[in-house]
C-alpha cells in the first residue's frame, strides 16, 4: 500500500517548449518580456483603480478583479516554465502539478463568468442608464466577483480531485510546459468516461453560457446604439421643439404687455395675461404664427431679449453637443 501511494505521488516530467538553440533562447526572452509587461500592466491597473476614488465604481471594481485573475494566471505558469528552462530541471511534483492545474482551471472559469457579468454591467449602463445606480451598486458588484471566484473554484476543485484520483500509466511525461488538462488526461490509464461527461457539462456552463450572455448583452447594446444614432438625426427637430417651448414660455410670461389689447382678443389687462381659452387654442398650435406676430408687434424689444436669452441658455448647449 505504501509503495502504491508513493508511486501515485511520483513527480511528473514537463517536456517544455524550448531547447538550447539560439532561436528558442530568443523565444524564451520574448515570452519573459511579455510576462513582465503583463505583470506591470495588471499591477498598475489594480493600483490605480483602488487608489483613485473616482474609479470606485462597479465597472472598475470588476475590471480590477479581471486584472487580478490575469496576474495570478501568468504567475501560475510562467515562473515554473522559466525555472525549468534555466535550471535544466524538468520535473514537477504531484502536488505542484495538481495545484497548477487547479489554479489555472479556476482562473479560466472565473474569467469567463466575470466577463459575462461585465457585459451585463455595460448593458445596464447603456440600455438602462437611469436605473444603473439601482441595478449595479457596490453590493451587486461584490456579489458578482464572489460568484465568479467561488463558482469557478468549486468546479476546478471537483475536476482536479477526479483527475488526480485516476491511475497514471507508464512514464509521467507531460508533453507541455505546464500541467494542462488535455496533456494530463493522456497519461490516465483508467476509464474516464464519467469524467469526460462532467468536463463536457462544466464546459457548457462555464464557457458556452457566458459566451451566450456576452453575445446577448452586446446585441442589445448594439441595438441601443443604432437607435441612439437614429435619434441623433432628429436632434434638429428636438431643438425646434425647445424653440417652441421657449415661445410658449414667452407667451406664458405675457411679457407684461401694457399696450392695446383690442388687436388680440382674449388678453386680460387686469391680470396682464391671456385667458385660458386663448392658451388652450394657441399654445396647442392653432394660429401660433399670428400669436407670435402679435407679441412681436406689441413689445418687440422685450420679446427679442427674452427669446435670445432662452436660445443662449437652452438651445446653444445642445447644438454644441452635436
Amino acid at each position: 500500500m505504501w509503495q502504491r501511494n508513493q508511486t501515485s505521488l511520483a513527480d511528473f516530467i514537463l517536456e517544455g517548449l524550448f531547447d538550447d538553440s539560439l532561436t528558442h533562447l530568443f523565444l524564451f526572452s520574448l515570452i519573459m518580456v511579455v510576462f513582465l509587461i503583463a505583470v506591470s500592466g495588471n499591477t498598475v491597473t489594480i493600483f490605480l483603480i483602488y487608489a483613485d476614488p473616482r474609479l470606485h465604481r462597479p465597472m472598475y471594481f470588476l475590471l480590477s478583479h479581471l486584472s487580478l485573475m490575469d496576474l495570478i494566471y501568468v504567475f501560475t505558469i510562467i515562473p515554473q516554465m522559466a525555472t525549468n528552462y534555466l535550471s535544466g530541471k524538468k520535473s514537477i511534483s504531484f502536488v505542484g502539478c495538481a495545484t497548477q492545474h487547479f489554479v489555472y482551471l479556476s482562473l479560466g472559469g472565473a474569467e469567463c463568468l466575470l466577463l459575462a457579468f461585465m457585459s451585463y454591467d455595460r448593458y445596464v449602463a447603456i440600455c438602462h442608464p437611469l436605473r444603473y445606480s439601482v441595478l449595479m451598486n457596490r453590493k451587486v458588484g461584490l456579489m458578482m466577483a464572489i460568484m465568479s471566484w467561488l463558482g469557478a473554484a468549486v468546479n476546478s476543485l471537483i475536476h482536479t480531485m477526479i483527475l488526480m484520483h485516476f491511475p497514471f500509466c507508464g512514464p509521467r511525461t507531460i508533453h507541455h510546459f505546464f500541467c494542462e488538462f488535455p496533456a494530463i488526461v493522456k497519461l490516465v490509464c483508467g476509464d474516464i468516461t464519467i469524467y469526460e461527461t462532467t468536463v463536457y457539462i462544466s464546459s457548457i456552463l462555464l464557457v458556452l453560457l457566458p459566451i451566450f450572455l456576452v453575445s446577448t448583452s452586446y446585441t442589445f447594446i448594439l441595438h441601443s446604439v443604432i437607435q441612439m444614432r437614429s435619434a441623433g438625426s432628429l436632434a434638429r427637430t428636438t431643438t425646434g421643439n425647445k424653440v417652441f417651448g421657449g415661445l410658449k414660455g414667452v407667451v406664458d410670461r405675457g411679457l407684461s404687455i401694457p399696450h392695446s389689447t383690442k388687436r388680440f382678443p382674449g388678453y386680460d389687462s387686469d391680470s396682464k395675461g391671456f385667458s385660458a381659452e386663448v392658451h388652450r387654442k394657441h399654445i396647442m398650435g392653432q394660429n401660433i404664427a399670428d400669436y407670435m406676430h402679435y407679441l412681436m408687434e406689441e413689445d418687440e424689444d422685450a420679446y427679442k431679449k427674452q427669446f435670445s436669452q432662452y436660445i443662449k441658455n437652452n438651445v446653444t448647449p445642445d447644438m454644441e453637443e452635436m
